[in-house]
Order: structure tokens, then sequence, then C-alpha cells
């Protein structure tokens, strides 16, 4: 149809020439044709086709509004160690404690040597000892007297075992007093005996044909069975503990990667204890290995890379943060703090009564 232009004019749509609109004139007076039909159709080429460049990039993702284009995955953050202050640094005495006593073996090691020890001093002294103190000769004999003659609490095969007290005299001129054993003999004081004593050493000496002791000498050994095994459990536990504190103080804060897991077979308080071996790079450059047992393997296991300490001079000297008795943590300045004195005291409970109690005994036996 014709378009108006500002000047109120009508332009032909055929051929452009310009009339004032008009209900009465209906068609151009330069060509004559009719102003109310629309301009003949343009035929222009085709449009080309795009469809082949797209496809040409294999990779291309399309923006659409129910479809946003894929995004990277992100890496997963790395797991930062903690600010540790440098060494050497102070370890809290509560903490130290802890780390020399927390350990449950440790716990296991004092409670068998104190209570094996009670059975070691309330035997060991009616142990006859003769076999042993007599191995070594020569041996001399004299005459003695009886002095006393009493029976004892203790039995052998339902026997009852009496204590018979001697005197005798050494060519030296001094006199000594002894007392020997034997079961289901009872002598009559002032009978004369015949004493034996280890030359040089009068202090070792019997009467002919009895002991030294009420018990015989083959039970030592079932006595000592339970403050040996304490000894067994106690004096590693001490060393890991030196060995704990010295790291606490001086050092060095690296990560290790969980390598192998193994039970070992043993257990304790019904848990199982386990082996668990970590790598870590040290300061030099090199991997090394640190082995941790525990009976909470997840301890070690909640993060990807676990803290460790270990000796900048010395890597292969090295432990598990978190396998550490008393669970030591570092604060927001770099310093070490434990579980607290509650903790640390109730672990010195069992070797406090251990080392008081039997060392007081013993000072009072053989030293007061």
């Amino acid at each position: 149809m014709a378009s108006t232009s500002p000047n109120h004019t009508t332009t032909c749509p055929h051929c452009g020439a310009g009339y004032t609109p008009s209900a009465i004139i209906t068609t151009c007076a330069k060509c004559g044709a009719p102003l109310s039909e629309p301009p003949p159709e343009l035929h222009l080429p085709p449009a080309p086709d795009l469809s082949g460049a797209a496809k040409s990039v294999p990779d291309l993702e399309r923006a659409t509004p129910d479809r946003a284009p894929a995004q990277p995955a992100k890496p997963a953050p790395e797991e930062k160690l903690p600010l540790l202050a440098p060494p050497p640094r102070p370890v809290p005495v509560s903490l130290r404690l802890q780390a020399m006593f927390g350990a449950a073996t440790s716990q296991i090691g004092w409670f068998f040597l104190g209570f094996g020890l009670i059975f070691v001093w309330a035997f060991g002294g009616l142990m006859d000892f003769g076999p042993l103190l007599f191995y070594k000769g020569p041996w001399q004999t004299t005459d003695g007297v009886l002095t006393e003659s009493r029976p004892t609490s203790w039995r052998v095969n339902g026997v009852p075992v009496y204590a018979h007290t001697y005197r005798f005299a050494t060519p030296d001129g001094r006199d000594w007093v002894h007392t020997s054993r034997c079961p289901g003999q009872q002598l009559a004081t002032g009978t004369p005996v015949t004493v034996e004593y280890r030359e040089g050493d009068p202090s070792v000496s019997r009467i002919r044909g009895m002991s030294g002791g009420s018990m015989p000498l083959w039970i030592l050994p079932i006595i000592c069975v339970f403050p040996l095994v304490g000894l067994g459990f106690v004096i590693p536990a001490l060393r890991s503990g030196w060995r704990a504190n010295r790291l606490l103080q001086m050092g060095a804060l690296a990560t290790g990667t969980l390598a192998s897991k193994r039970p070992t077979g043993t257990r304790i308080n019904n848990q199982e204890l386990y082996e668990l071996t970590f790598d870590f790079l040290a300061g030099d450059g090199h991997v090394y290995q640190v082995k941790a047992r525990t009976t909470d393997p997840e301890r070690l296991q909640d993060q990807r890379q676990e803290p460790l300490l270990h000796d900048p001079f010395n890597p292969s000297y090295a432990v598990m943060f978190d396998s550490l008795p008393g669970a030591p943590e570092i604060d927001a300045f770099g310093n070490l703090r434990g579980a607290g004195w509650g903790r640390a005291l109730a672990l010195m409970v069992v070797p406090l009564l251990t080392v008081v109690g039997h060392g007081t005994y013993l000072w009072l036996r053989f030293v007061r």
C-alpha cells in the first residue's frame, strides 16, 4: 500500500510519484496503476545453509533457555597443615604425662607389674635358693646348735613345714644365726646340728639336709610371670612416650598417605589391634615410612593426608599425630594443648601406686 510522508502526500507504490491523498483519486496519474495494490514481490536468492558449519565443530554446545553450558569440574581443595610453633616449642606438663602413660598398653603393663610384684614379695622370701647359692663351691662344714624349732603356716604336699633357727661360729671367731626349713621334722632346742656354709661367705649357710626356704625353687618362675609380662608392656610404652614427647617439642610437621593396613591378631579390651603404614615426604626430598598401631584405625583414616611429626635430622624417627595419647591439638596460635589435668592424673593412678607402694615396702623391708 502507499506510504504517507510528513507533508501529507501519497506516494505511488509502483512509480514513486506523489499525490495529495483523496477519496476520489484511485489511480496514479503518471503510471496509471491502482494506488491500493501492493508492489510486486521481490525474488531474493535463498539464504545459505549454515548447519554444516555448526556440525563441523564437534564439541560446540549451544546455550538454550532450558539448558546451560556444562561447567568444568572443580579440583578438590588441598588439605592445609595447621600452623605449629617452631621448635623448641613448649609442651604442657599434662600433655607430657599423657604421652608417657596414656597408651592402653602402658596402663595394662603397669597393672600387671604392680599386681605381680605383690606375689614376688609374699613368696620370694620363702623360696629355697640353696641350689643357686651353693652352686658355686667350695663350702665348709662346722658344728652348730639349734636355738629354736617352730611350725610355719606353709605345707608341702600336705606336710607342715618347720623353721629351725641355729647358731654357729666361723674360724675368725664370729657368730652367725640363720634359719633353715624342713617339712615334717621338728627338733628340740639345743640339738647339735651340722652346718654348711659357703667358703668366704658365711652369710650363706644351711643345716645339712635342710633347705633355706619353705617353697621349692621351681615355683619362682610361676610367680614372676605377671611382673615380667608387665615389664614387657611398660618398657616399650615408656620408650614410645619419651619419643613422643621429644617429637612434640622438636619435631617437624608433615602429612602421610596410608600405604597399608593390617590386623595384628592381638586384641586389647576385646578390640582388634591394627598396624597402619604411612608414606610421607620429608624436608630432604626423600620418602619415608612410619607405622602406627591402634585399636581405633578410623582415627587415622578420617583425612586423605594425615598429619605426623618427624625428626628433621632423622626423618625415619616419626610418629602419627592422631595416634599420640592425650589427643593433642594445635590452637590458633600454633601452640600444643592436651585433654587437661583431669585425664593426666587419672592415667597416673596405677603407675604411682606401683612405684610408691612397692618402693615403700622395699624401704621398710631392707633399708629401715
